[in-house]
């Protein structure tokens, strides 16, 4: 099958690396958030390669029902678990005090954000103490792992349709369900500012890079090393 590829900078290299295995013929679109015209070439070229399967990972770029007409079995991989959609996924386990973190794998079958079917899902334990950079670095961590499970799914099925039954069949086995508050980048936003106010040495503030744009100048006084 003709496999497609969307990532972003950060770990876009890592997850076409992980296709490749068993799709050395795969096409891989890496988009840059608020690179507007990148964002314009990259949907041109969606439409223009069409694929059997499309797979976003880790990227901001959503697709719309024009690209999706052009993608076949589409899925993303979310880098929260089911009950964190949207945004703040680095911040909002942190604020919440959440036990687990982790990653969603799931089909894409119409332009909505966070809602389609859940086949699977990577959970793992939150450790106590835990700061912004190290949560996103176990996000990742388990995005990759979610990633390279979809990808040996894929390279069992022969056609799309046998592919999309495969995935459903998960989904109906796989027992998780979105949250119903989906975080918008301006409640993140307001959610980290709250944060800040109320306890500005936080966890969830530490090199977080929302934090100096609240603060100004001064945020660079709760930045510290993670080790």
């Amino acid at each position: 099958m003709k496999v497609l590829f969307i990532g972003d900078p950060n770990l876009g290299d890592a997850g076409f690396s992980v296709v490749q295995r068993c799709f050395p013929q795969a096409q891989s679109f890496i988009w840059r958030k608020g690179d507007q015209r990148g964002k314009v070439e990259v949907r041109k070229a969606i439409c223009a390669t069409g694929s059997d399967v499309c797979i976003s990972f880790y990227s901001d770029l959503v697709l719309r029902e024009c690209e999706l007409l052009h993608t076949g079995v589409t899925l993303n991989i979310h880098p929260a678990l089911p009950t964190v959609p949207g945004l703040g996924y680095d911040t909002i386990p942190l604020i919440e005090n959440h036990s687990n973190h982790g990653a969603t794998a799931h089909l894409i079958d119409d332009a909505g954000l966070d809602s389609g079917p859940i086949f699977d899902v990577e959970e793992r334990p939150l450790p106590e103490g835990c700061c912004y950079l190290e949560l996103r670095q176990r996000n990742q961590a388990a995005c990759l792992a979610l990633l390279e499970r979809a990808v040996n799914c894929i390279a069992t099925c022969r056609t799309p349709d046998e592919l999309r039954d495969c995935l459903l069949k998960s989904a109906s086995r796989c027992g998780w369900n979105w949250g119903d508050c989906y975080i918008t980048e301006k409640e993140h936003r307001r959610r980290i500012g709250e944060l800040l106010a109320r306890d500005p040495q936080h966890p969830a503030l530490r090199d977080n890079p929302l934090v100096p744009a609240l603060l100004g100048t001064n945020g660079s006084r709760i930045s510290s090393t993670v080790h």
